[in-house]
């Protein structure tokens, strides 16, 4: 599994791109692993981030948007914003 995660100030939504392993698809794992990483993240950073984490999963094919030199755009991914794309969990 491979993660970016975005902040949206206006928002105060983060969206998390997820990424996950090749050939690994089912979409009753997916989201009982996105649950697995949404309480991570509650118990690791506390309630105020609850209801504020979005998930946007990415598929192998579609993958992450890169820039000359091969890292991740970030800017690309801001740029998306917070779409029809993104889950709550």
């Amino acid at each position: 599994m491979s993660c970016e995660v975005i902040y949206f100030e206006e928002q105060n939504k983060y969206v998390a791109h997820i990424e996950f392993q090749y050939g690994k698809r089912s979409s009753d794992k997916e989201h009982k692993i996105l649950a697995k990483a949404y309480k991570r993240c509650i118990q690791e950073f506390g309630d105020a981030l609850k209801g504020k984490v979005l998930f946007r999963i990415r598929s192998y094919e579609e993958g992450f948007p890169t820039l000359f030199t091969a890292k991740r755009n970030l800017i690309e991914l801001k740029e998306e914003g917070i779409s029809e794309k993104c889950i709550e969990v």
